[in-house]
């Protein structure tokens, strides 16, 4: 190389037109080589730098794969403690029983509903007669003989007073006592049972 340096400075002097072209020859190719190992090593780097990655990665997945092993086991622990309570738990005295469709409770609640079922025609749409709008009909006029029976037939009466005012169904009761004999007579019992013909005198 340091010959190369050495010819490339006396390339003015030397006379031989074949070790000039050589020279130059030879620092195109140091200068392409300098080239070339500058991106080698680039390169060198970003592998570097992508195997650093890589295995960062690997650690992230291993870690996220103990993770999940772990909630899994969790999970099957939790599943084994709950199958382990409700062999623990008695059975209730009072089982609660599903309600059937029959209830007459639930029938009161949604008695629409179990109409609906049954009878599915009548949860159609009601014609469309129904919803016609009304019209006035002709009416015939009355004919010339009821007018004169109405107008011959006497109007009624309006009630009477006697029957508008309210019967009293409570009579007054009058107690019925006995006649009571003047002061100035006096009856003897006692001669009423010794003398009874005097007495009727």
């Amino acid at each position: 190389m340091a010959r190369m340096r050495a010819l490339e400075g006396q390339q003015l002097l030397e006379d031989d037109p074949t070790v000039v072209y050589l020279t130059a020859y030879l620092l195109t190719l140091d200068a392409q080589y300098d080239f070339l190992a500058r991106h080698h090593r680039q390169m060198i780097a970003r592998a570097e730098d992508a195997e650093k990655r890589n295995h960062q990665l690997h650690v992230d997945l291993t870690t996220a794969q103990a993770r999940v092993a772990a909630l899994e086991g969790r999970e099957v622990i939790a599943i084994e403690a709950l199958k382990a309570l409700r062999i623990q738990e008695p059975a209730p005295s009072n089982p609660v029983q599903p309600r059937r469709a029959e209830d007459p409770q639930i029938l009161e609640v949604f008695p629409q509903a179990m109409n609906k079922q049954e009878h599915p025609e009548s949860s159609q749409d009601p014609p469309p007669e129904l919803f016609e709008p009304l019209t006035m009909k002709k009416i015939p006029a009355p004919s010339r003989e009821i007018k004169e029976e109405a107008a011959s037939t006497p109007p009624t009466p309006p009630p009477s007073e006697e029957l508008q005012e309210p019967v009293q169904l409570e009579e007054e009761f009058d107690p019925i006592l006995p006649p009571q004999s003047p002061p100035g007579e006096v009856i003897n019992i006692s001669s009423l049972l010794t003398h009874p013909g005097d007495v009727a005198d």
